[in-house]
């Protein structure tokens, strides 16, 4: 292996032909830093004030944190920290990208996706498999074809989904397509979505709520807004049980069920008409079902019923919750192995460190998301790195997990809400 120092201009392009990419930046760097193997002859011009690196291979690049990198050619996997802006043409593995303000990949990533702080706009054109990102201003993904966890972004845009949909922490969120099921909790602002394959459960809604079509059961809980819209279209059952005034609008093709203080009355077209008394100004809520419709039910024979659509969705969700955790677990695993690729020709501490930091945050943000009440307890600070040791000859004892997350994992475990496979595969993920 062998280091060159190149002058790094605020935007660099970066042309690799194959192998992993290692980039990150680094306070109170002037130049930049790439690490190659021996046999690597890197071909470096500067070209109206772009540094331009050609390239075989790369085992890591290091940037001053105020460049631009700009990634062609057709790396395997791809790991970025720390950066100002990363544009990435395409990915034939995974791509993992934490702390930079901007990031496009402008073609498809072949693997999953894991992203972490972007502070500015994250877009992605095609994942071909699992997209995960947390505390994002303004993410965009046009294309997921596996399934997608979302957790503390401010601005939302999902095009195609393949698979699931959860999203936890939202100011505003649009969504085109969900081929599976999706689940949303706290959406501040507005929450849009034109097509669901499977069941919808929303938790504590913003300002407005429009779901057009939803193939199985809807539910529908938490406090309304004050003058805020919300409409749900469901071929299933629809169960409301929220609080606020609001103004009622159902249509459907099975029973209304509502508490004893809401009282309905039936148009000339069939829909019913209703209000549930609060302060003014009353929010709107429009509900077309292909089932029954049940809004605050509360006799027994209601309760029976609501406890029956109540447990069909919420084993859709915990199924939504096992198909996560099983991303999680891929992501981490898939950078781990692009890790040890890098590992083993660079063979330095520094990057093991940074990189095993990143992914072990990554799984505890999406622990955090997949089970809220942890986020209550307090997370402690993380040890300072020692300094670099001289590797043994032979493999060194893997450290144990951070003792919180093992817990948790292990809660969920007991509570069946993973399986003994998936919660090995957290663990191992935090163990390295």
């Amino acid at each position: 292996m062998k280091t060159i120092e190149f002058p790094a201009a605020d935007s660099t392009l970066l042309h690799v032909e194959e192998g992993n990419v290692v980039a990150r930046g680094e306070v109170g760097r002037t130049a930049g830093t790439l690490s190659l193997p021996d046999d690597v002859e890197p071909t470096i011009t500067e070209v109206d004030g772009q540094t331009r690196l050609h390239l075989s291979r790369l085992l890591a690049i290091s940037l001053p944190t105020g460049v631009t990198l700009q990634i062609e050619g057709r790396p395997r996997d791809v790991v970025l920290r720390n950066l100002s802006a990363a544009q990435v043409q395409q990915c034939s593995g995974d791509l993992v990208a934490s702390d930079l303000e901007t990031l496009h990949v402008s073609e498809a990533v072949s693997g999953d996706v894991a992203l972490r702080k972007i502070t500015h706009t994250a877009q992605v054109q095609v994942t071909r498999g699992d997209l995960a990102a947390s505390h994002i201003a303004n993410l965009q993904a046009a294309e997921v074809r596996g399934s997608v966890s979302i957790s503390q972004v401010q601005r939302l845009h999902l095009g195609q989904i393949g698979g699931d949909l959860a999203v936890t922490g939202a100011g505003e969120a649009d969504i085109q397509r969900v081929g599976g099921d999706a689940s949303f909790s706290s959406v501040r602002d507005r929450l849009s979505l034109l097509k669901v394959g499977g069941d919808l459960a929303v938790n504590s809604p913003g300002q407005t709520v429009t779901a057009g079509q939803v193939a199985g059961d809807a539910a529908l809980r938490g406090p309304l807004a004050a003058g805020g819209m919300y409409g749900i279209t469901a071929s299933g059952t629809v169960a409301l049980r929220v609080s606020g005034g609001a103004r009622l609008t159902v249509a459907c093709r099975g029973d209304v069920i509502s508490g004893a203080d809401i009282a309905l009355t039936q148009d000339a077209q069939g829909r019913f008409q209703g209000r549930i008394e609060g302060a003014e100004p009353l929010a709107e809520l429009t509900i077309d079902a292909g089932g029954d419709v049940l809004i605050n039910s509360s006799s027994r024979g209601q309760r029976r019923q609501h406890a029956h659509v109540e447990k069909e969705i919420k084993q859709a969700m915990q199924e939504v919750k096992r198909e996560l955790r099983r991303t999680a677990a891929t992501i981490s695993e898939e950078a781990r192995r692009a890790r040890r690729s890098v590992e083993v020709e660079l063979n330095g501490a520094d990057v093991r460190e940074n990189l095993g930091a990143s992914v072990r945050d990554m799984v505890r943000d999406l622990l955090d998301s997949l089970d809220p009440q942890a986020r209550s307890a307090p997370r402690p600070a993380p040890p300072r790195p020692a300094p670099p040791a001289a590797r043994p000859a032979s493999s060194p004892t893997r450290p144990a997990p951070p003792q919180q997350e093992v817990s948790m994992i292990l809660d969920m475990l007991a509570n069946g809400a993973i399986t003994a496979e998936e919660a090995a595969a957290l663990i191992d993920a935090l163990r390295n």
